[in-house]
């Protein structure tokens, strides 16, 4: 905390999102991602809340069927992120190494 490293760890814990439905645990994570970045999915939640929940990000009713049916792999994950608000590089582990890893997070942290 005194090293003030912390502060993205400390905005994440406090947006965490737990999952609503076993196969929503990508879902989850992208919630509690953009609400941490304090992105405004431009409607309302509940109440006067504007902040994402992972049913905002399923588009269409086949996508929710197979949300439900088999969750989601990376690649469906990367479509469901709302491309308007949001610039992503998606990188798959195996196509990197951890050192290109800390890295990209050293350049955007």
């Amino acid at each position: 905390m005194a090293s003030e490293t912390a502060a993205g760890f400390l905005e994440m814990s406090s947006n965490l999102v737990t999952q609503t439905e076993l196969t929503y645990c990508g879902l989850s994570s992208l919630t509690t991602i953009l609400n941490a970045l304090s992105i405004d999915p431009q409607r309302v939640w509940k109440g006067a809340w504007r902040w994402y929940d992972e049913t905002m990000l399923i588009t269409n009713e086949p996508l929710r069927k197979k949300i439900n049916a088999d969750g989601l792999t990376f690649e469906d994950l990367v479509d469901v992120v709302p491309k308007d608000k949001v610039y992503l590089q998606a990188v798959f582990a195996s196509d990197s190494s951890l050192q290109e890893f800390r890295e990209y997070l050293h350049k955007t942290c």
